[in-house]
């Protein structure tokens, strides 16, 4: 009698923690999903248009795979918007991207939750509080759908070699298919993969791993790869205007902006330190027990790390969303390292709250600027030119031709009855009115004198987040207007 009402005891104990546990983990996913709504009604900026620019000659969807050949192209991304076709609100060209950032928060949760139940809630309460993964689940672009399909094959893959499964073996398939085409970075991932698969393959405890199973599971994808290289990879080329790469830019931004810190040099030593500490102590945990998803882990943190610096000297562009998938995937182990802390010892329960204020912190101050000051007020600063130009053109030139001609095409259409003239040419016989000014990320400085060939006074400046382009808006003087006499008088002017 008294072992079966310990029995019930423990039942009810544990049924009660399992309605907490999902109750935690539905607040949590709720705040996910408010931070990367909100943050998807802010304005669509340069890239994001330049996807719909990329569109505006397609025919057919196939067009989309063998006629654009730009690294904007993200291919699963670009059928999404021509399928969705035009619309005036921001929102539906971003729900490809919203959708995939949600349902990675899921995946995530599900992932950790074979190590426990407050690995789970660690998982889910970094991914959606995560500046970087609200970031890219509120763009158009196809990153954050490389991040689901990732952590989707991930998941699948866990069952790899442990019994002959065809659905799963298709399931992988689809998912690593749909990677690539989110974006070509999504390699990182499948690199992982393969790698584990190929380790389960020397281990008896996997009977079904062997090179037939492994063909069946990665066959379909191998063949796919190659046709898109054939068809789209090898003749894509890099658009827009880039920098070389700065490593020391690089490593401050790897190691401070997934943690939440500060993008100092003390806030890069501090991450770089802390990454490598946890990625070692999880790592050798993992392999206490014979856990075999170290490899996987391994390979996707280690690759582009290794990329990053090998070919740091030498590479035209390099930017952080590349790394979002190996950045989510150390979220994770990020959660199995925390709650191994906080099982251990007091100091342990220390260091688990410690981290999380610091993250949620870090993160929290870096989202509430996204979501209040936006991607930039690009439609704001037409309306202000439509207002104070008088007729039915809009004359503009600016230092940053594509950037500036790419967002002006957009928001056209929510100034009727105006038109917009871009000059290259400034010193035309119509010179332009308005000069913009296009700060390129990071780029903070304040409004100072045009050399443009023509006299322009500030009027206004639209910020944006970090990372966006921020605009100076310029006017043409009065005393521009009256002819070279007078401009030629005021000398240091340009």
């Amino acid at each position: 009698m008294k072992h079966l009402l310990e029995k019930q005891r423990s039942y009810r104990t544990s049924r009660r923690e399992a309605h907490l546990f999902f109750a935690l983990a539905g607040v949590l996913v709720c705040l996910g999903t408010v931070l990367r709504v909100q943050a998807s009604f802010t304005e669509l900026w340069q890239d994001e248009i330049w996807s719909l620019i990329l569109l505006r000659d397609v025919t057919s969807p196939i067009d989309i795979v063998t006629k654009i050949h730009e690294s904007n192209n993200h291919i699963l991304n670009s059928l999404f918007l021509y399928f969705l076709g035009d619309h005036t609100s921001w929102l539906p060209y971003r729900l490809l991207s919203l959708v995939s950032g949600i349902g990675s928060i899921l995946v995530a949760g599900a992932i950790a939750r074979r190590w426990g139940r407050l690995e789970a809630l660690t998982a889910v309460a970094l991914f959606s509080t995560s500046f970087l993964l609200v970031l890219y689940s509120s763009e158009a672009r196809g990153y954050m759908p490389e991040v689901f399909f990732a952590l989707v094959a991930f998941l699948i893959a866990e069952d790899y070699g442990t019994r002959p499964a065809l659905w799963s073996a298709l399931s992988f398939s689809l998912a690593v298919m749909l990677g690539f085409l989110s974006h070509l970075t999504f390699a990182f991932a499948y690199f992982g993969l393969v790698q584990w698969m190929l380790w389960k393959s020397k281990n008896p405890r996997f009977p079904c791993a062997s090179i037939a199973n492994f063909l069946v599971w990665n066959g379909a994808p191998l063949l796919f790869l190659s046709a898109l290289y054939l068809i789209n990879i090898r003749t894509t080329q890099h658009g827009g205007v880039y920098e070389n790469i700065s490593l020391s830019r690089s490593l401050h931004e790897v190691a401070t902006l997934p943690l939440g810190l500060a993008t100092t040099g003390p806030g890069m030593v501090v991450g770089l330190i802390f990454c490598f500490f946890v990625i070692a102590v999880t790592l050798r945990l993992l392999n206490e027990p014979k856990d075999d998803r170290w490899v996987f882990f391994v390979t996707i943190l280690a690759l582009p790390s290794a990329l990053l610096v090998v070919v740091g000297a030498t590479a035209r562009v390099w930017y952080l969303r590349y790394a979002l998938a190996p950045i989510a995937v150390f979220y994770i182990v990020l959660a199995i390292f925390l709650c191994r802390q906080y099982r251990r010892h007091l100091w342990g329960k220390f260091v688990y709250v410690a981290v999380l204020l610091v993250f949620f912190i870090g993160n929290g101050w870096r989202i509430a600027g996204l979501c209040t000051v936006g991607r930039g007020h690009y439609l704001e600063a037409l309306r202000y030119m439509a207002e104070h130009t008088a007729g039915d053109t809009i004359r503009v030139t600016g230092d940053h031709h594509a950037s500036i001609t790419t967002t002006l095409w957009f928001y056209r259409r929510y100034v009727p009855g105006k038109s917009i003239v871009y000059d290259v040419d400034r010193d035309g016989p119509e010179p332009p009115a308005w000069f913009i000014v296009a700060l390129a990320p990071g780029d903070h400085r304040e409004p100072g004198p045009v050399t443009s060939g023509r006299e322009y006074t500030f009027e206004r400046a639209y910020d944006c987040f970090d990372s966006c382009y921020r605009w100076l808006l310029y006017r043409r003087s009065a005393i521009d207007e009256r002819g070279p006499s007078r401009r030629r008088s005021r000398a240091g002017v340009g």
